[in-house]
C-alpha cells in the first residue's frame, strides 16, 4: 500500500465514472396527481450534479455543466442556486467550477475553480502534466461575494481536493482516501489484488500514527473489473459506516457496517442481497438516519431506503423506474433532494417526506410530459 497522496489523474477518472452513475441532465416527467414529488430544474440539456440544501432548506445549490457534450473540458461547470420548488434560479459562480463543498452552517461554501492550458477532453487529460490549474475559493451565499482561500501555484489537482476536504481517488493504486469531517482521521480503502481471493482492506490514519487495518471486504467485480470501492460515510470523527461485500459463497451479500475507530468495534446495521453495489449513501442532518438504495425484490428500477441507526429499522421511502443519485436531506429532515435519470433524461428532484408513514411516495407513471 502506498501512503503518498494519490495523484488526480485517476481521481478525475473515477469522478467521471461516478458522473456516469449519477444522473446529470434533466428529466421531463409528470408525477402522478397528488404526489409530493417535485422537479425543480426542468432542463433538457444541462448536466446537473451534487445538489444540496442551503439556507435552512429554502434553496438548493448544484453544479451545472456549461460545456459541450461532444467534447467536455475540465472545468466546464458553474454553480447554480435555486429555490426549493424551482421557481427561480440564479448562477452564483459563472464558470470554471471543478467541485464544491457546502459548509455545515449552510451559509457558505468552498469551491475549486480551475482552468486548462489547452482545450482537452476530460478523458484525455494528463493530470500529472500540470495542464489543470486550480484555486480554492469561499463563497458567502448571503452577500454573494467570493474570497480566495488558497492558490494552487502549479500543484496537482489532488492537492486542491485535499484543501476542499473531500475524498481523493486513485484507481491505479486501487485506493480511496476519505477524511473525517474535521480532518482528524483518514480512512484509506486499498485494493489487494490477489488472483484467487482479491479483497479490499480499510485502514485508518490518525495524525502521525501508522495506518491501522480495521475492516476487510470482498471485491465486487463489475464490467470495469476492479473499479468498485466500498462507499464510506462518516457519522462523526470516530465512527464510519462502510458498505461491505461478501460473495465468497457464490451469492452476493451486502452489509452496512458501523465501525467505532477509537474503540475498535464493529456492528452490522443491515444486511441484504439487494443493496446496490453503488448505494450512494447519505446521512440526514441529525446523523440518525441513513439513506441508501436497493434493487427491487422483483421487477426493475431503484428503491430508496431509510435506515434508523438507533433502532435498526429500515423502510422504503421511494420507488422509481429511474436511476437515482445520492439523496441529500434538508436540515429539518422534511424533504430530500437528488438527481434522477429516466428514459435518457435527468433532473434534480425534491421529495417531500411530510407524511406520518414513509413508504412509496411517488412513481413516474407518465414519462415525457412536462410538469
Amino acid at each position: 500500500m502506498t501512503l503518498s497522496r494519490p495523484s488526480c489523474q485517476a481521481s478525475w477518472g473515477l469522478f467521471l465514472l461516478l458522473l456516469l452513475c449519477v444522473p446529470l441532465i434533466a428529466l421531463a416527467s409528470q408525477p402522478r396527481a397528488g404526489s409530493l414529488f417535485k422537479n425543480i430544474t426542468q432542463s433538457d440539456t444541462v448536466q446537473e450534479v451534487k445538489p444540496a440544501f442551503t439556507e435552512d432548506g429554502t434553496s438548493v445549490v448544484f453544479m451545472a455543466f456549461t460545456g459541450t457534450l461532444l467534447g467536455p473540458g475540465l472545468p466546464d461547470y458553474c454553480l447554480v442556486l435555486a429555490d426549493r420548488d424551482g421557481h427561480s434560479r440564479k448562477t452564483i459562480v459563472p464558470n470554471g467550477v471543478i467541485d464544491y463543498r457546502l459548509g455545515q452552517d449552510e451559509t457558505r461554501l468552498t469551491y475549486l475553480k480551475g482552468s486548462t492550458k489547452n482545450r482537452v477532453a476530460e478523458f484525455d487529460l494528463d493530470f500529472g502534466s500540470g495542464e489543470i490549474g486550480w484555486d480554492l475559493w469561499m463563497l458567502d451565499l448571503g452577500s454573494g461575494e467570493s474570497t480566495l482561500v488558497e492558490q494552487g501555484r502549479g500543484r496537482e489537482l489532488s492537492a486542491g481536493y485535499h484543501a476542499l476536504n473531500v475524498s481523493d481517488y486513485d484507481l491505479q493504486r486501487g485506493e480511496i482516501w476519505n477524511p473525517s469531517p474535521a480532518g482528524t482521521r483518514m480512512v484509506i480503502a486499498a485494493l489487494i489484488p490477489n488472483d484467487e481471493n482479491p479483497r479490499i482492506n480499510l485502514f485508518q490514519v490518525e495524525g502521525p500514527h501508522e495506518p491501522r487495518l480495521f475492516l476487510t471486504t470482498g471485491v465486487y467485480l463489475t464490467h470495469h473489473h476492479y473499479s468498485w470501492l466500498p462507499e464510506i460515510v462518516w457519522i462523526d470523527e470516530q465512527s464510519v459506516i462502510v458498505l461491505r461485500y461478501d460473495g465468497a459463497r457464490g451469492t452476493s451479500k451486502w452489509s452496512l457496517v458501523v465501525v467505532d475507530l477509537a474503540r475498535r468495534t464493529e456492528k452490522t446495521l443491515y444486511a441484504s442481497n439487494r443493496v446496490k453495489a453503488f448505494p450512494k449513501m447519505s446521512l440526514d442532518f441529525s446523523k440518525s438516519l441513513l439513506y441508501f438504495q436497493q434493487l427491487p425484490a422483483s421487477g426493475s428500477g431503484t428503491e430508496l431506503w431509510r435506515l434508523n441507526l438507533a433502532t435498526g429499522e429500515a423502510d422504503m421511502v421511494y420507488h422509481t423506474e429511474a436511476e437515482l443519485g445520492k439523496a441529500y436531506s434538508s436540515p429539518v429532515g422534511s424533504s430530500l433532494v437528488m438527481t434522477q435519470l429516466l428514459n435518457g433524461k435527468f433532473d434534480i428532484i425534491r421529495l417531500d417526506l411530510g407524511l406520518n408513514k414513509l413508504e412509496r411516495l411517488a412513481i413516474n407513471e407518465t414519462p415525457g410530459l412536462r410538469e
